[in-house]
């Protein structure tokens, strides 16, 4: 029997217990609730997500995060399917599929007078307590190409920085196309992105090469810039976990998001603590 705890993002599966990010809690929740029915990508995405434009990419990320947590729990019979074109499907084990309709009911009932109950709680108890704005750990990934040059071999590089990136636990990954129609700012504020991960592809002298920045997304100034030929996969390597890292740095600091004397002004401490947290250690 499966059961949820929405308080804690945990799932409980006879005696064990599986603890998950709340995005990847929503998204088991949601196709618990059609297990071994297939979902389309659009009810995940929109009931998921809610208002927040998601691509494909971002719930293949979050699918697989999902995966491994199932996975690394040893849960038999407990996995999570793709289907070609139409969406994912949770298996359950056979004592699952035998459960009952009426007790599939009293299961929601019990499930939302519990979350009702908690959110009670948590509401009482947040009213007594000063406002603090919700910590944004949300990473936009976006690569861009002023040229015409063909770069075959960027796809690979750009899939493990996804997946360096969505298995951090500090890093929400949110992974959008560039839409070169928006400014830089205007998109991340769409994304509600805290720091932007920016990969300009370029030709210089018949070596392709890749610039990797960190961007802060309000004012897109650069806070980390580093230059690498894209065929030097002992640098690539190397700098895709010093960035990850910095960027974790950056998060975990508290000094995002900026104060509106910081975003006016390039000289404010805030800044120079920002460039400091995105360089690598001495």
């Amino acid at each position: 029997m499966i059961s949820l705890d929405p308080l804690h993002h945990k799932i409980i599966i006879g005696a064990q217990t599986v603890e998950l990010q709340p995005l990847t809690f929503g998204l088991f929740a949601k196709l618990l609730e059609h297990k071994n029915q297939i979902v389309s990508i659009t009810v995940l995405t929109d009931e998921v997500w809610g208002n927040v434009t998601v691509s494909p990419d971002t719930l293949k990320q979050r699918i697989f995060l999902l995966r491994k947590a199932l996975e690394d729990a040893n849960l038999e019979g407990c996995f999570v399917q793709s289907v070609r074109g139409q969406g994912y499907r949770l298996v359950v084990p056979e004592e699952e599929r035998a459960f009952g309709l009426g007790a599939h009911r009293r299961l929601a009932w019990a499930l939302g007078l519990a979350a009702i109950f908690a959110f009670v709680v948590m509401y009482a108890w947040q009213l007594r307590q000063p406002y603090d704005p919700p910590p944004n750990s949300r990473i936009a990934f976006w690569t861009t190409s002023p040229t015409s040059a063909a770069h075959a071999d960027v796809s690979e590089w750009e899939q493990q920085w996804m997946t360096q990136l969505s298995l951090s636990d500090t890093i929400i990954f949110v992974a959008a196309e560039r839409d070169p129609a928006q400014s830089i700012s205007a998109q991340a504020r769409k994304t509600q992105a805290a720091l932007i991960s920016v990969w300009t592809l370029f030709e210089s002298d018949g070596q392709q090469w890749i610039r990797m920045q960190i961007l802060e997304p309000k004012t897109t100034s650069t806070l980390r810039s580093d230059l690498v030929a894209m065929d030097d996969s002992d640098e690539m390597a190397r700098l895709l976990t010093a960035q990850a890292e910095a960027i974790e740095r950056i998060l975990e600091s508290g000094t995002l998001p900026l104060l509106t004397e910081a975003l006016n002004n390039t000289d404010h401490p805030s800044w120079a603590r920002l460039h400091n947290l995105a360089s690598d250690p001495p």
